[in-house]
């Protein structure tokens, strides 16, 4: 803990010393002694900060830009930068792997001129995780918009149970291989910023290595798998006014879906899930942004765990240490999140967010509602689309804590 928030306030220090120190700071220095209160204002640097205590900012961005140049391979409009790449996740521990980001020249004719881009990813695990995926964000000149991720993960995991309304400190542990291509393919109706489409989702998911455990109560088991293949197709909406779609500093993103999952006879899965996703980007003073994200979902009929609405990992309620820990039919959250740039490619966050997650519409109230909190810092690994790798410590409710090492923002 001590060395996350060391790693998280010495680039805010050196942010801050070098508003003083910089010639190109002299301005916003003045400004700020005009607007102060009549009297005798001095602005002092601390005694026991000396200029070969800190790096200046503007050699250690020139440094930075340089080596990350040795990766990037640059034509015409398209990037292509591949980095060897170090993660972290509760649930996954310690990755090591691959991680690819491609931008193309833009294609959109719309007023906000959104670039396509590519992210690819390739990991292994201390704890014999396997993720490889590829998200493709593709925005064309006749007004489509395509998002898809193909995934593909094989990792041994934790059943909590469901319905959890607090912490189950004793799951079934299983291993599970889960390929999936899922998103939605919309075209932008009257105006640019609406679209309206379909959305989809293909999976195929294999259980096994179940292992029993003496402490897990029976409505704790693991449910037996039915049909491995799902596909799940429906209508999709949304509106979209991000300056940005990786990092998005004003403007809002409201997207809602239906997806249907077809019975195909007595002993197979069928069921349906509807959701609503709003979130809106707000910029505070010159350096700060301050996102907001709300969502809720409900589904229907029988379906697989794996399926279930979730709170935790990487981007919902981060510091929940498994996305699997609080599942079930119906979830409702929101979370906030002050992002503030440091300098040159850094910047911090400071996140919080309530939510919890029930078996039915009239079992919804304020009881066990799970709440989360923390920090993180972000290195912009691609500075035309704004791409950043994050790390953020979290705690949650019950004691839960965790640390995330990943590519691109929570949402």
């Amino acid at each position: 803990m001590r060395k996350a928030l060391i790693i998280l306030i010495v680039p805010l220090l050196i942010s801050t010393y070098s508003g003083f120190s910089q010639n190109d700071s002299t301005k916003n220095v003045a400004d700020s002694l005009s607007s102060a209160p009549s009297g005798d204002t001095m602005l002092v640097k601390p005694s026991f900060i000396n200029d070969t205590m800190l790096v200046k900012p503007s050699f250690l961005n020139t440094t930075i830009d340089k080596v990350i140049s040795l990766f990037e391979w640059q034509r015409g409009g398209t990037t292509v930068t591949t980095f060897p790449s170090f993660g972290y996740d509760p649930a996954s521990a310690f990755a090591f792997g691959i991680l690819q980001t491609i931008t193309l020249p833009r294609r959109d004719t719309s007023i906000y001129q959104r670039k396509t881009s590519i992210i690819n990813y390739l990991s292994y695990s201390t704890n014999n995780w396997i993720n490889v995926r590829s998200t493709l964000s593709l925005f064309t000149c006749g007004g489509w918009a395509i998002n898809t991720r193909l995934q593909f993960q094989q990792s041994p995991d934790k059943f909590y149970g469901i319905g959890q309304t607090t912490r189950n400190r004793n799951p079934q542990k299983y291993e599970i291989k889960h390929l999936q291509v899922y998103g939605n393919f919309a075209h932008s109706f009257f105006v640019d910023e609406v679209f309206a489409g379909l959305t989809y989702d293909i999976s195929y998911a294999a259980i096994n290595n179940v292992q029993s455990n003496e402490h897990v109560l029976p409505e704790n088991e693991l449910p037996e798998q039915k049909n491995n293949l799902l596909i799940g197709i429906g209508p999709y909406i949304a509106f979209d006014s991000r300056d940005n779609i990786h990092f998005p500093t004003r403007g809002q993103f409201i997207t809602a879906g239906l997806s249907l999952y077809p019975k195909y006879n007595e002993h197979s899965y069928g069921f349906y899930n509807y959701m609503i996703d709003a979130r809106t980007y707000i910029p505070i003073l010159k350096k700060q942004v301050l996102a907001v994200h709300v969502f809720a979902g409900a589904s229907e009929g029988t379906m697989p765990f794996y399926k279930l609405y979730q709170l935790g990992g990487s981007e919902r309620m981060r510091g929940i240490s498994n996305k699997y820990m609080y599942i079930d039919k119906y979830v409702y959250f929101t979370q906030a999140e002050l992002r503030r740039h440091l300098f040159g490619r850094f910047s911090m966050v400071v996140f919080g967010g309530i939510g919890n997650t029930h078996s039915h519409l009239h079992d919804i109230s304020g009881k066990a509602m799970k709440y989360v909190y923390g920090v993180g810092g972000r290195f912009q690994t691609n500075k035309h689309e704004k791409i950043h790798l994050r790390i953020d410590y979290a705690r949650a409710r019950y004691g839960d804590t965790s640390l995330y090492l990943t590519i691109s923002e929570a949402f």
